[in-house]
């Protein structure tokens, strides 16, 4: 061996670093392994390469996509078209509709998100008013993003309304005409209508406030709730909201599932009333009807009627209690058939 060469033996050797690869050897396990070894260099290039593929198709399309629902809000329809009623079908717009002196439409139609490019309002001239239709472009934003339209509407007071939303609030007062609303997951507010009110809602509330005439109520989860009422006829169903009236007569049709049921302020009512669950209440005076009927499984029923009320008893409670403050100058074989039934509620009959 030469100086030199054994000089560069030592000192890699007091070094501790050799200058030479590893030696492996020449097996064709060791040959796989150095096959298998990953290639760090090359997936840290794919992975940059990824990112900035990612970051320019942001630069290019997302900045668009997540202020395609912002923009900017203002008036998008304001006419006045001749006649007295009104239909209208829209989607998740929310709907006021009050009175005026004029005998014509008057719409107003505020847009808030993306531009008025996004907003189709279709008006339709009809013999006796206008029908009302909307279309509104998709939303395909990345982040926050939301197109609504809202409408105010002056209607004479002797209107009629046939209004169908599927999301949307709707508020209407002051109406002498016929009302039809009906919306999915939307509030109805009625207030001071003299010719009844027909609405139908799935999860939305019904709030009324001095209501004449006819009503007829259908939620699943919303609760129903009249004050000042002068209704002559009700039929009221609901699944799991709660139903309260005051100032009703004659029919009155009431069902629930899970919520209560209470009528005050009746008069000459006859009663046809179902609840599962539910309490019942009434407080008022019956109608000389054949039958009244009240049942329930598990909920309470109550009944405050005047204490000259003649009237034929059946109550029958399987595990509830029974007291009836009515003595026997109260019973009526030739009076109304007062029939209440519960299986665990209890019944309770005092006057007032």
């Amino acid at each position: 061996m030469h100086n030199e060469d054994t000089y560069q033996q030592m000192a890699g050797s007091e070094t501790g670093v050799s200058s030479q690869p590893p030696y492996v050897p020449n097996e064709e396990y060791y040959r796989q392994q150095q096959k298998n070894q990953p290639n760090t260099k090359a997936r840290l290039g794919i992975a940059l390469l990824l990112v900035g593929l990612m970051w320019l198709a942001f630069e290019l399309l997302g900045r668009n996509l997540v202020m395609s629902g912002s923009g900017s809000e203002g008036i998008l329809l304001e006419e006045t078209f001749n006649g007295t009623s009104i239909v209208m079908e829209v989607g998740s717009s929310d709907v006021d509709i009050q009175s005026w002196d004029e005998n014509s439409i008057r719409i107003e139609a505020r847009y808030s998100g993306g531009s008025p490019e996004d907003y189709t309002i279709d008006i339709e001239q009809q013999r006796n008013g206008i029908r009302v239709s909307e279309v509104i472009a998709p939303c395909f934003g990345i982040g926050f993003c939301s197109r609504d339209l809202d409408y105010n509407i002056l209607l004479p007071r002797n209107g009629n309304v046939d209004l169908q939303t599927s999301s949307g609030d709707v508020v209407i007062a002051d109406i002498n005409g016929e009302i039809q609303l009906s919306t999915a997951s939307g509030n109805i507010d009625a207030t001071n209508l003299t010719q009844g009110l027909a609405a139908s809602t799935q999860s939305g509330d019904v709030s009324l406030d001095v209501i004449a005439g006819m009503l007829d109520i259908s939620t699943a989860s919303g609760n129903v709730e009249l004050d000042s009422g002068q209704i002559t006829d009700a039929r009221v169903k609901t699944v799991s909201g709660e139903i309260e009236l005051e100032g009703v007569s004659n029919d009155l049709v009431l069902e629930s599932i899970s919520g209560n049921i209470t009528v005050q302020d009746a008069q000459n009512g006859r009663l046809n009333i179902q609840n599962t669950s539910g309490n019942i209440e009434f407080t008022g005076s019956l109608a000389d009807a054949e039958q009244h009927t009240i049942n329930s499984v598990s909920g309470n029923v109550e009944l405050r009627l005047p204490e000259d009320t003649g009237f034929s008893l059946q109550a029958d409670t399987l595990t509830g209690d029974i007291d009836n403050e009515f003595g026997a100058q109260n019973i009526r074989r030739d009076g109304p058939a007062l029939r209440i039934n519960t299986v665990s509620g209890n019944i309770d009959l005092a006057s007032w």
